[in-house]
């Protein structure tokens, strides 16, 4: 009787953690810098700060620094927040304008129904044309041209409120293209400060660090407790790890 093959055991794969978005660890970070520079601005802290060149105006500057990086963080994501109220804005003119592009087709399709010679005329009102699925920029090429054919065409029940009707709703819907690429932008350039600062932030707040672990070593028991609110480790130098 043949050996039992028995097959290799394969370690089961850890799952894969998504990396936090950078504005939650960011925040975190700025978080751990504005305790430790309060920590910092103490009393009983200062002065051996300052011996270490960690100076008042030092730790004030990092504290309004740190602030204004929050707050470009924060901004940041009010405009994704506002991107995605667009997004459900841009739907919502979308179905309206197609609503007031359909009265003006079926008229179009009224006046040259049957006629060849008028295809080009019903091709320009986009007769046949899958609205609904094209491109934003192919279907405001052919709402584009039926504002203009309007300008010279009668179509029977197209009065002049309705033609007015439609291009209010034609530039509402390219507005919210507009706005949201603004707030994209807008977005992305505030995150990319937002880094630089942080990292300046950082290197700064670890100069602080040090400096506490100086000022208040880990081989003094009594220290323990103050060195928890720098961020340093109670019985050990500190070792930073962003360095």
């Amino acid at each position: 009787m043949a050996d039992e093959v028995v097959p290799p055991i394969v370690a089961a794969k850890k799952p894969v953690r998504p990396r936090a978005a950078f504005d939650t660890l960011a925040v975190k970070q700025l978080a751990l810098t504005a305790t430790i520079a309060r920590t910092a601005q103490r009393p009983e802290c200062a002065p051996r700060l300052a011996e270490r060149e960690i100076t008042a105006a030092f730790v004030a500057q990092l504290l309004t620094d740190e602030a204004a990086c929050q707050g470009k963080i924060a901004q940041a994501s009010n405009l994704r927040s506002t991107k995605k109220d667009i997004t459900t804005t841009e739907r919502t003119a979308k179905k309206t304008l197609l609503e007031r592009t359909t009265d003006i087709q079926s008229a179009a399709s009224l006046k040259w129904s049957g006629q060849p010679a008028h295809k080009g005329d019903r091709e320009a009102y986009g007769i046949g044309k899958p609205l609904h699925s094209l491109s934003r920029p192919n279907l405001e090429t052919v709402l584009v041209g039926i504002s203009q054919r309007l300008t010279t065409d009668t179509l029977p029940g197209i009065t002049p409120a309705k033609i007015t009707a439609f291009n209010d709703a034609l530039a509402a819907w390219q507005a919210t293209d507009i706005s949201q690429s603004t707030q994209a932008t807008d977005a992305a350039q505030l995150l990319i400060e937002a880094k630089a600062e942080l990292e300046d932030i950082t290197k700064r707040r670890l100069k602080l660090q040090r400096a506490a672990d100086a000022a208040f070593p880990y081989y003094d028991e009594a220290n323990a407790a103050l060195r928890s609110e720098f961020g340093l480790p109670k019985t050990r130098p500190f070792r930073p790890t962003q360095e």
